[in-house]
């Protein structure tokens, strides 16, 4: 998979607009940076990553073979995780994960081989424990939604489930 860029929306003024784009460097904002409403992160509804479809994720029937999605689901949110200042490697050897619980996905239209798509993330926390992603891929080309998902995770810590503080940092207060 070929990542060409990524990007943060935010909402403002009652309409999608892009705040930042490739050379994005967020990590400063969940620090509490003030924009008059709150923290960058309250404003934040989707972080997004665009992926190009290369020849050999695809089937016989030449079409993304359906596992291929989970890649670049996964991907999405592990840039976004790095974008906010998650270090995946430093936080493992705290003993701290983060783990998928569920995977709900729907397929809706098929993608081949050049296809450029954007793969959004949109996180949130509900409860102490449970970490929501809320995915999206859409093709470039004529903006057709081809999959949605919705991804359940949660945190442990040394194998035991837990709310460390950056919990609020990445995914926002518990509700």
């Amino acid at each position: 998979m070929e990542v060409t860029s990524y990007h943060l929306y935010a909402l403002g003024k009652n309409e999608q607009t892009q705040l930042f784009g490739s050379s994005l460097k967020i990590v400063s904002y969940h620090s509490g940076l003030s924009t008059g409403l709150g923290t960058l992160y309250d404003l934040l509804i989707m972080f997004a990553v665009e992926i190009t479809v290369r020849d050999y994720e695809c089937d016989q029937q030449g079409i993304v073979n359906n596992s291929v999605y989970l890649n670049y689901l996964q991907h999405a949110r592990h840039e976004y995780g790095r974008s906010v200042g998650l270090d995946w490697l430093e936080m493992t050897a705290r003993g701290i994960d983060l783990v998928l619980s569920r995977a709900e996905i729907d397929y809706l239209q098929p993608l081949r081989p050049g296809d450029t798509v954007r793969v959004t993330v949109k996180p949130s926390r509900k409860g102490k424990y449970r970490l929501y992603f809320d995915q999206e891929i859409q093709r470039l080309s004529d903006g057709v939604t081809a999959l949605r998902a919705r991804m359940r995770a949660a945190c442990v810590v040394d194998g035991k489930p837990a709310a460390p503080d950056e919990l609020e940092l990445w995914f926002g207060a518990a509700d």
